[in-house]
C-alpha cells in the first residue's frame, strides 16, 4: 500500500486477541481446525519487526507505532517501513490510521514519511533525528481469509513467536483479526464462532 496524504488516512480496523496457554503448536492446530477455517488454506510468512522510539518514547506517549518489517528469509528479505496513528481508544478493537511504504534496507526512511501524519507529529524533523531501535519481534504468521455470508471479508492472522528487548525475551501468541470490507460487527462475529472451539481474551496491548 502507497504511503497517502494524512487527510486522507487509510485505515486499519482490527481486533485483537490473546491465546491463553502454553502449547502453541497445540493451540494453532486446534485453531486450524475450527468449523470457521477448517475448509480454508492457508497461507504462512515469517516476520521480523524492529521498533523504533525516542529515549523518552514519545511516540509511545502519542499512542504512535513506526517500524520496519522484514518480509521473508534473511538471504531474500523485503522490507516495509509501517507508520500507525491512534484513535485514543484503549480496547480490542482498534482503528487506526496506517502507512505502509516498501523501503531499500533495514535503516528509516524519512522521504516515505512524507506524505503520512508524520509531518504534523514531528513538523522539525528533531523526532526522527533522536530515533532508536527499542524491540524486536520475530514470529511466524498464519492467514485465513474469511468471506462471510454478509459479504463481510476479514483476514486472521495468528502470531506465534516472541519479543526481544534488553537481551530479555517473552513469547507472543495472538490473534488478530482485520477487516478488509464490510462492517466491524463481522469481526466480533467471527470471534464468538472462534471461541467456541479455542480460549480466545481480549487483548488491549500491542
Amino acid at each position: 500500500m502507497k504511503s497517502r496524504p494524512h487527510h486522507s488516512a487509510p485505515q486499519e480496523v482490527e481486533l485483537k486477541l490473546s491465546l491463553p496457554g502454553t502449547d502453541a503448536a497445540e493451540l494453532a492446530k486446534r485453531l486450524a481446525q475450527l468449523p470457521a477455517l477448517a475448509r480454508r488454506k492457508p497461507s504462512r510468512l515469517s516476520l521480523s519487526n524492529i521498533y523504533f522510539d525516542t529515549p523518552d518514547q514519545a511516540l509511545r506517549q502519542q499512542g504512535v507505532a513506526l517500524r520496519l518489517r522484514r518480509v521473508g528469509s534473511e538471504a531474500d528479505p523485503r522490507w516495509l517501513q509501517t507508520l500507525k496513528t491512534s484513535s485514543g481508544e484503549r480496547s480490542a478493537l482498534s482503528q487506526r490510521g496506517e502507512w505502509e511504504s516498501p523501503v531499500a534496507g533495514p535503516a528509516l526512511d524519512r522521504a516515505a514519511l512524507a506524505h503520512t501524519a508524520w509531518t504534523g507529529i514531528d513538523p522539525d524533523g528533531r523526532l526522527f533525528a533522536a530515533l532508536a531501535p527499542c524491540f524486536v519481534t520475530r514470529f511466524e504468521r498464519t492467514l485465513w481469509l474469511v468471506r462471510r455470508r454478509d459479504g463481510s471479508v476479514v483476514e486472521v492472522a495468528l502470531d506465534i513467536g516472541q519479543v526481544e528487548a534488553n537481551g530479555k525475551q517473552a513469547p507472543i501468541c495472538e490473534l488478530e483479526l482485520e477487516l478488509k470490507a464490510g462492517d466491524s460487527t463481522a469481526l466480533f462475529a467471527l470471534a464468538r464462532q472462534l471461541g467456541r472451539g479455542v480460549a480466545l481474551l481480549p487483548a488491549n496491548r500491542s
